[in-house]
């Protein structure tokens, strides 16, 4: 019977072969990987939202306090 190899992932600690899809470039399991790879995008859209208040975030509090007679 063969014996299958184990890796353990750098980010969670978690066991996985190389069946189950550990990558051994990042040594990190497929959840893992795909959270790094998809990093850029929620850094950007992160970004996205912060100008969004930056320039518009008075307005919302100045119709908040308008429509609830109170500063937020």
């Amino acid at each position: 019977m063969k014996q299958t190899q184990h890796y353990s992932c750098s980010y969670c600690g978690n066991d996985w072969t190389i069946e189950q899809g550990f990558n051994l470039k990042t040594n990190q399991c497929p959840p893992c990987d795909e959270f790094d790879v998809e990093e850029p995008l929620r850094k950007k859209e992160r970004e996205r939202l912060i100008k969004y208040w930056e320039e518009e975030g008075c307005f919302v509090e100045t119709n908040l306090a308008f429509k609830y007679g109170r500063k937020f």
